[in-house]
């Protein structure tokens, strides 16, 4: 039978699991273009932990 803690660390798993495939698809096809012309690609990933993040924010505002 698995105890609280487990339950929590997989609901965190599947959370960070489900903000990083979110975050990867944001920072790559989400973002506009224009926003981040002339910009390098560790800008990109820079944005990438805070996507993990708030990524239901983000999803929210998207739709």
């Amino acid at each position: 039978m698995l105890n609280i803690a487990q339950y929590i660390s997989y609901g965190l798993g599947i959370y960070v699991l489900i903000g990083l495939v979110f975050g990867l698809y944001f920072i790559t096809l989400g973002l506009r273009r224009e926003a981040l012309a002339g910009r390098g690609i560790i800008i990109r990933f820079m944005l990438l932990p805070g996507a993990i993040l708030i990524w239901p924010l983000l999803l929210k505002a998207k739709t």
